[in-house]
């Protein structure tokens, strides 16, 4: 967090840890599944929390429950609203602006500043499997294939299809790199969705074409992208259990593997 110290779950147990190794406990998560995290806040910034329950909140040194929001295992920003969804259907919720715990859609007293909710590719037969962000715009990916950028504020948003016969492996192996979205196809490796004109006009193409080989012989569920700004890297973990990391380094341009002696779970 912005104190320096690393913020950590065990089991449904949510922790602190200062560089001098005090631990500290700082609530519990609202269901089991991995958390995703997205900062928020202004001129105070906490971290938004969804882990397949109510969306969660921590700021200093504490987590509250928001209980009128969905359940929700993503969670994201954009256009001053929280952006969460959940693993059992298209429906992407947006929060009141500037507020993660308004949530209230259907009320006498509801403007254009309060909650909102968008089915994408409705009746398509997918879930939403990712959400990540591109310049401005969502880019969301389901499980049948499909991918979908969502550009505009409510009410004058647009929905666009993007990318066809994509098989993201799940909630982690999507993220923003750059002017890029880079993603973990099962079938094909480490691929990107860039855009390609000032139109917002999108396109998939292999961006680990030199390590893909060898990837795919190791690549399953739980495959992890992290960006690591700090570093100017992107690291990509093939599968849950993987003590191996393929790295591409922004500055010189080439990818590399990392060994550990113990599994990465976070960086």
């Amino acid at each position: 967090d912005d104190d320096g110290d690393v913020l950590f779950s065990v089991g449904q147990g949510v922790y602190s840890s200062t560089a001098g190794g005090v631990v500290t406990v700082l609530g519990d998560l609202s269901s089991d599944s991995i958390p995703v995290i997205e900062q928020w806040g202004d001129p105070l910034t906490g971290h938004l929390i969804a882990s397949g329950g109510n969306l969660q909140y921590l700021l200093g040194g504490a987590v509250s429950t928001v209980a009128t929001s969905p359940d929700c295992d993503i969670v994201s920003k954009i256009g001053g609203r929280v952006v969460i969804s959940g693993d059992d259907g298209a429906r992407v919720f947006f929060s009141g602006v500037g507020d993660h715990e308004n949530w209230v859609i259907d009320s006498d007293t509801w403007t254009d500043a309060d909650a909102l909710w968008v089915d994408i590719g409705y009746k398509s037969g997918g879930k939403i499997s990712a959400i990540t962000k591109i310049d401005k715009d969502l880019v969301i990916f389901k499980t049948d294939g499909i991918v979908y950028k969502l550009t505009g504020d409510y009410p004058d948003w647009h929905i666009f299809e993007v990318g066809h016969n994509v098989n993201n492996i799940g909630r982690f192996s999507a993220k923003q790199f750059g002017n890029d979205v880079v993603f973990v196809d099962e079938n094909y490796g480490i691929h990107k969705l860039s855009l390609i004109s000032d139109f917002g006009d999108m396109k998939v193409s292999q961006y680990g074409r030199e390590v893909n080989t060898q990837f795919l012989k190791e690549v399953g569920a739980g495959a992890t992208v992290w960006n690591v700004m700090c570093r100017g890297e992107l690291w990509v973990k093939p599968a849950d259990g993987s003590k191996r990391v393929f790295v591409h380094s922004s500055v010189y341009g080439g990818w590399g593997v990392f060994t550990f002696p113990l599994e990465p779970i976070s960086v």
